[in-house]
């Protein structure tokens, strides 16, 4: 089973708004954007041959959670076939989470060592003798020298008295 990881890219969302047939101005307008100077910018919509509005949204960031309501001729208006929330104002708006995308994983790597003419790695063998795990046994330690001194004894201190 391959590895997933989920991926942090942009993504796009088509809004749609079926509006009055009479209905002239339609604008989209929410908290998109990166900053919030850009949040609540009315992005125009298009009729399209069904008669419903849309516009398309670039740059969302999928698992945020974004706010959003339409203006019809002037007119806030929010979409009662779509999911609501009441935001920090205490208004009702519509909401949106782009989906957060689950990719394999090899498809995100690049094609390393797959081309035909390449020949694959060889098997490990788990018999093969493995270095020893104690990798100082053979080292010979600067204090291997010293004697410890027997229990009641005390060590052995040079003299420190000049010689006659």
């Amino acid at each position: 089973m391959a590895a997933t990881i989920p991926t942090t890219a942009s993504t796009s969302h088509v809004f749609r708004l079926a509006a009055a047939d009479d209905a002239t101005v339609v604008e989209l307008l929410g908290t998109f954007g990166s900053s919030a100077d850009e949040h609540w910018s009315p992005i125009p919509m298009t009729k399209g041959e069904d008669g419903k509005f849309e516009a398309t949204v670039d740059g969302l960031l999928p698992g945020t959670l974004y706010f959003y309501k339409f203006k019809v001729d002037g007119e806030w208006v929010v979409d009662p076939k779509a999911e609501t929330a009441v935001d920090e104002a205490g208004i009702t708006n519509n909401v949106f989470t782009p989906a957060v995308v689950i990719e394999p994983v090899d498809a995100l790597l690049p094609e390393v060592h797959k081309s035909a003419d390449s020949a694959p790695l060889p098997p490990v063998n788990a018999s093969e003798e493995k270095p020893s795990a104690d990798v100082n046994s053979e080292v010979a330690s600067p204090a291997a020298d010293i004697e410890e001194p027997q229990a009641g004894q005390d060590a052995a201190v040079p003299d420190s008295e000049p010689a006659d």
